[in-house]
């Protein structure tokens, strides 16, 4: 959600192949059930069968794997998006030049980056924890624990106090699509970006 406001916030719009709008709800409830996939299966895990507790580790794995899955494809759109800006629009990229560093909108993207780099680092521990067993040598480590775990997914949460998107997602620039009086005023657009759209009145 934070990539899709800041993107209107810096003046444009685009999306990707994957869903037609950018406040499609489709992204959003695959991720819930990739969480309930893995809750239900680490649930299991606590049978007091060994074949049920077995089944509900590879359950659990299986959510886990598709979420770093997730993870890692997120990652991949940002970086092409943040690819795209840099090469293509440049007027974007280099808008806030002249402000102070830390109201500079790449200052917001950088520490998107670090927060991607916690919990995907923190979805690989996960992986590798369950893909071990109960008894595997991640799973019995305490000091792996921390530095696979709570270490990055603070570092994931921790950096938006200082960099809130708020102080950065503006929306002087663009509206929010849901803010116009009527949806189907998107008029759509081929770019090097993928898909623009253009807001009317956001000029």
């Amino acid at each position: 959600m934070v990539i899709g406001e800041y993107i209107y916030g810096i003046g444009f719009g685009f999306r990707f192949a994957l869903h037609y709008n950018p406040d499609s709800l489709g992204i959003y409830i695959a991720e819930y059930l990739l969480i309930v996939l893995s809750a239900v299966g680490a649930t299991v895990t606590t049978s007091t069968n060994y074949d049920s507790a077995l089944t509900g580790l590879h359950i659990f794995l299986a959510g886990l794997v598709l979420q770093l899955t997730s993870v890692v494809l997120f990652c991949i759109i940002y970086a092409r998006f943040l690819y795209k800006v840099r090469t293509n629009e440049r007027a974007i990229w280099i808008r806030d030049t002249k402000q102070r560093w830390n109201s500079d909108w790449r200052t917001l993207a950088a520490a998107l980056v670090v927060s991607c780099s916690g919990i995907l680092i923190r979805s690989c521990y996960r992986v590798a924890e369950v893909a071990q067993g109960f008894h595997g040598s991640l799973t019995e480590s305490q000091e792996a624990f921390y530095l696979g775990d709570t270490f990055p997914l603070l570092v994931a949460i921790v950096i938006y106090v200082p960099f809130w998107p708020g102080r950065y997602i503006t929306g002087k620039l663009a509206p929010s699509v849901n803010e116009l009086p009527n949806r189907q005023d998107l008029l759509v657009s081929d770019s090097t970006l993928g898909y623009n759209y253009e807001v009317p009145g956001a000029k």
